[in-house]
């Protein structure tokens, strides 16, 4: 997820071997990646391969995806919930041809790892919302799969979190624990919440700052701009 070239040549082959799709899972996610970090595209590391490689691979597969009348489950979170003010995340925050969510920061700090992973996660809610909105034959879902000990914080060594962490992991829901909301999204019916964001397997309200439609589109225009500039 942190490089196209590798993204497109999944993809190719993919579409080369499996003419029908049922269900994409956009699961892959970094956070705290050691700041200033880049994708091999040039793109914030954090949002790069949390959002916008998904996006990327996602519309690669949509048209099979439109005829298979496939599922598309994104992989979000709670963490989603640190942005509680609209001013914090905006739609200046995707304007310009390199916006702010794609940028490094030199300056990057103790704790903004962990809100540049927080808005990330926004970031798998909008582009639900988004997709479902513009393909509606498809069943698309995000949800909050629990905090899972895996290797997703293996880089985290800043902070009280980063300290804390050998400590936490006996707290934390094993692997097969914590693919079970996502395997509720490939198999339930989800019909009557398409579009929606799940936990623990039950659909959950969202926040007010996850609904903001005009933060929605600006995301999704920002990622085919980012699309179109680094395929050239």
């Amino acid at each position: 997820m942190a490089s196209f070239a590798s993204i497109k040549k999944f993809a190719t082959e993919i579409l080369a071997e499996y003419p029908h799709i049922d269900i994409l899972v956009n699961n892959a996610a970094v956070v705290g990646v050691p700041q200033p970090a880049l994708t091999d595209d040039g793109i914030e590391v954090t949002f790069g391969v949390n959002h916008l490689g998904h996006f990327y691979l996602t519309q690669l597969l949509l048209e099979t995806l439109l005829k298979s009348k496939a599922r598309v489950i994104n992989v979000s979170s709670d963490a989603y919930l640190m942005l509680n003010k609209p001013e914090q995340f905006g739609v200046e925050h995707f304007t310009g041809d390199k916006p702010l969510m794609a940028q490094q920061d030199g300056k990057i700090g103790k704790g903004d790892d962990w809100r540049k992973y927080s808005e990330s996660k926004l970031c798998n809610i909008y582009f639900t919302k988004e997709l479902v909105k513009r393909n509606p034959e498809l069943l698309s879902v995000s949800l909050m799969p629990g905090v899972i000990s895996t290797g997703l914080f293996r880089e985290w060594n800043d902070g009280c979190f980063g300290c804390c962490l050998p400590f936490m992991k006996c707290l934390m829901k094993s692997p097969e624990s914590g693919c079970k909301t996502t395997i509720h999204c490939c198999k339930a019916d989800i019909s009557g919440v398409n579009g929606l964001y799940f936990k623990d397997e039950k659909f959950q309200e969202l926040k007010p700052i996850a609904c903001d439609e005009e933060v929605q589109l600006a995301l999704w225009e920002c990622s085919e701009r980012l699309v179109k500039q680094l395929e050239k």
